[in-house]
């Protein structure tokens, strides 16, 4: 497994962590911290909209932050943001130890040789955070095996016909009646998009952040738990729920960057399509 590998998969669960587990990590490494509230997933604005779909601006994390001769507080700081630690200029293993001893995984901090030769979501240093730009061309439609069928088919179609998505990863416990009614309804209109089989929603994630261009994502499920795992794991600047990504802006969603978090737009759905304009 190569490095940026099991950053990435560090990454995403250091994400799903609870505060207090992220806190008492840093207890551990000699940094205290009392926060009321979790940096991770508050809600900055709200709307809703004539469609009736509800846009969130909330907070996420950076992801994989390269950081160089950081001190440990500025480490504590990353890992409260829900983002791993690649780290440069210093030792770790206290830390790395530190964050078995409370739970987490070791590769949530890191020693690099350089920053430069890891691929990262931001950098940090000298108080800046510059991020990086996602290299993937694909945006995705994530089926769970709770998401209605005929809601999914609407959804996949509509995308297709607007020209937002390109695959279709569906859980494998999905209905395949549900699969092969998207099929059917893609070769009438003549549409095509890729389908990707997922055994699990870690799966799911992987094959989705590996080929993402972090613009757009949308998911369809009715399990919560589900979605919380997604959202908090998998970045994008837009995700779309329940909903077709047609609703996405079409001049984009501008990211704002606060310390170890940035800001993702949630378009909160119950199965809403956006007409074709013929």
């Amino acid at each position: 497994m190569t490095e940026s590998v099991r950053l990435r998969a560090a990454a995403r669960f250091l994400a799903a962590c609870s505060l207090d587990r992220r806190l008492d990590a840093c207890r551990r490494f000699g940094v205290e911290r009392k926060m009321d509230a979790d940096p991770v997933g508050r809600i900055l604005s709200g709307e809703r909209t004539q469609e009736g779909l509800l846009r969130l601006v909330m907070s996420v994390p950076l992801g994989v932050v390269g950081l160089l001769e950081p001190s440990d507080e500025d480490i504590a700081e990353c890992l409260l943001g829900g983002s791993v630690a690649a780290v440069a200029g210093r030792d770790v293993e206290g830390i790395r130890t530190a964050l078995g001893a409370a739970g987490l995984v070791a590769d949530c901090v890191i020693a690099v040789p350089s920053i430069d030769e890891v691929e990262v979501d931001a950098a940090r240093f000298d108080g800046e955070t510059l991020v990086a730009g996602r290299t993937g061309t694909h945006r995705h439609i994530f089926l769970d095996s709770t998401a209605e069928t005929g809601q999914a088919t609407y959804v996949a179609v509509n995308a297709a016909a607007h020209g937002v998505a390109d695959t279709v990863v569906f859980h494998s416990d999905y209905s395949r009646t549900g699969v092969k009614d998207i099929v059917k309804a893609l070769e009438h209109m003549g549409k095509e998009l890729t389908l990707v089989r997922a055994r699990t929603l870690g799966e799911a994630v992987d094959v989705v952040d590996r080929r993402t261009d972090g613009t757009v994502e949308t998911i369809l499920t009715n399990s919560v738990r589900v979605l919380r795992d997604y959202r908090n794991r998998l970045d994008s600047a837009v995700l779309v729920v329940n909903a077709s990504p047609a609703f996405a802006p079409e001049d984009g969603f501008v990211r704002s960057v606060e310390s170890y978090t940035r800001t993702r737009l949630v378009i909160d759905g119950d199965g809403q399509t956006r007409p074709v304009k013929r």
